[in-house]
């Protein structure tokens, strides 16, 4: 079976270390079932560590208030259908008609303003708008965000952040939550800290310095075999260029491994390529010259395969390689008390 394995005190720890960095509330990004790492196991867990949650979809938040999360829960992509909230759910509104629409239906709203990444927000300029707006329906403010789109880019980040404060200078005092840094508060200017920051990726321990990961993904070799020079594998026209070893993995595209060239796993800490087409629930590896068993593990993640080679090799980034395995995976979690203790 396709198993994840989530190092929970390796979370902890990074919340922990993410919190000491920036002297700062910490909201925990569990959006897109936490990465990966399973939605209300995860937040559950870390809850006691952190001052509120923050999801994509109402359907997460909800989720999380019915697994017994009480603190607040930031909602990014609201889509209000009407029904009433229940209190610790924040929903983001954009414009006055969003805020009117809340009326009598959310306790609390969040105003996300955009500052370039058009892709939602109030405009800068009519935050204020939207702002009184919320307060004339009776909606509490909890806080005010926006994003940066490119962290290595100093010039923009500063020009957003410097549009932000602006938009928001006139309700500064008023005592809402200000945010604009992501996991990217590990490399910005602290002066972007503000009131809070919003992280996911470094959460879970990756792509920033100072985290430990969290994650293994592994399955299990389901059988070996021999191949000859000449000899097919898989679907699709994949030939054998020589004599060699070869093993089945219970993993496919059905669980979210990508059908796409130059995988690799690892068996006994040696790095296997994967032969030939993945298929639905199954994938074949080299394991020429390994002593390989029918029942032993087989790692896409860890163990000598790395969440960034796999990034350089598929062009893509962490994000996705973490949130590609889907719910037919088990997790399992694991929490290491010594690497929570005070």
């Amino acid at each position: 079976m396709l198993t994840v394995r989530v190092d929970l005190s390796a979370i902890i720890h990074n919340i922990r270390f993410i919190r000491s960095v920036t002297d700062t509330d910490f909201c925990a990004v569990v959006k897109s079932n936490a990465y990966g790492h399973g939605l209300c196991e995860v937040a559950k867990a870390i809850s006691d560590y952190v001052d509120c949650f923050a999801v994509a979809t109402r359907e997460e938040a909800l989720n999380l208030v019915k697994s017994g999360i009480e603190k607040k829960i930031l909602v990014f992509n609201y889509d209000f259908n009407g029904e009433k909230l229940p209190q610790n759910v924040i929903p983001s509104i954009s414009s006055v008609e969003e805020a009117e629409a809340l009326k009598g239906k959310a306790f609390e709203v969040s105003v996300a303003v955009n500052t370039g990444m058009n892709r939602f927000g109030v405009s800068a300029c009519d935050f204020i708008n939207v702002f009184s707006a919320a307060e004339k329906q009776g909606l509490h403010i909890h806080g005010a965000y926006t994003h940066f789109f490119n962290e290595s880019d100093e010039i923009s980040c500063k020009k957003q952040f410097e549009m932000f404060i602006d938009a928001v200078s006139p309700i500064k005092d008023s005592g809402i939550k200000l945010h604009c840094c992501a996991s990217n508060c590990l490399v910005l200017p602290h002066e972007y800290f503000l009131d809070m920051v919003r992280s996911g990726l470094a959460m879970y321990g990756y792509s920033y310095k100072g985290v430990v990961p969290a994650t293994e993904i592994y399955t299990d070799v389901i059988w070996t075999g021999k191949v000859s020079a000449g000899d097919h594998i898989g679907y699709g026209d994949f030939i054998a260029e020589k004599n060699m070893e070869i093993a089945s993995l219970r993993v496919g595209y059905g669980d979210g491994f990508r059908r796409i060239k130059n995988h690799f796993v690892s068996v006994n800490g040696v790095r296997c390529p994967v032969l030939g087409n993945v298929c639905m629930d199954v994938c074949v590896i080299d394991v020429t010259g390994l002593d390989c068993k029918v029942g032993q593990r087989a790692y896409i993640l860890g163990k000598n395969v790395d969440i960034d080679g796999i990034c350089v090799t598929h062009s893509t980034i962490s994000h996705e390689v973490l949130t590609m395995i889907n719910e037919r995976a088990e997790r399992v979690y694991v929490c290491r008390q010594e690497r929570i203790k005070d």
